[in-house]
């Protein structure tokens, strides 16, 4: 009898439903700011990541949203508003720096490059000197180092072309201007002083997800030389 009522037992916990197991999950709760967007357009983006435990409450008279769910789940949630409540003044640009060399690399110092590069330039081969993404204000100076000393500088601007242009450039309606975009390079000599060499200096216009390449080297037929690759991941926050 014994046995039986024990293998009861059992067979009812089996049985209780996974939903119930997990409404004893610890839930955590926090409240966002939407300062940009529509809090009810990005609270529909946020509901669906919800879990079955999970809520949402709209204050649309304070522009917040208050979410409550497992931490992982509110964690998503918090990469999602951060990426849809952008300012429109903000862009985030992806920004590396390659040196091409006239030989060929063993394969752990080699870049994989984009086929592109091998066509515009005379390169071998190419290794990454380094990488970065700049997070930045239309307007305000950025500057990001690149390895090396390499440091790269620009100021944004919005770029006042209609959308209706003929002139063929993707996404017309949301690019930026960068102006003075200087490549530098920074050395410090045995007695410690500092000296600073302009690697190269040009203005381009980016649209957003477009990739753009600039060499620089000794001359155009130089057999080495560096590549700075710039793409705008993002322009704005609509």
């Amino acid at each position: 009898m014994a046995r039986r009522l024990l293998a009861l037992v059992v067979l009812f916990w089996l049985a209780v439903p996974v939903s119930s197991l997990w409404a004893s999950e610890p839930t955590t709760v926090r409240v966002f700011q939407v300062r940009y967007r529509s809090v009810t357009e990005v609270a529909a983006a946020v509901q669906a990541l919800l879990s079955e435990e999970g809520s949402l409450t709209v204050h649309p008279g304070q522009s917040r949203i208050t979410v409550q769910d497992r931490p992982e789940v509110v964690d998503r949630a918090a990469d999602m508003i951060a990426t849809m409540d952008r300012s429109p003044d903000r862009y985030l640009i992806e920004v590396v720096l390659l040196q091409g060399v006239p030989e060929e690399l063993p394969p752990a110092q080699r870049a994989s490059v984009d086929a592109r590069l091998k066509r515009m330039f005379p390169f071998v081969s190419y290794r990454r000197i380094g990488a970065t993404s700049v997070d930045g204000v239309i307007g305000q100076p950025a500057a990001a180092d690149l390895g090396e000393g390499h440091q790269v500088t620009f100021v944004a601007s919005s770029l006042g072309i209609s959308d209706d242009t003929p002139w063929g450039i993707p996404d017309t309606g949301n690019r930026i201007h960068l102006q003075l975009l200087t490549l530098k390079r920074v050395t410090t000599d045995p007695a410690g002083k500092q000296r600073s060499v302009e690697v190269l200096k040009t203005s381009i216009y980016l649209s957003e997800k477009q990739e753009v390449f600039i060499g620089a080297g000794a001359s155009e037929d130089s057999t080495q030389g560096l590549v700075l690759i710039l793409k705008a991941t993002e322009v704005g926050g609509d």
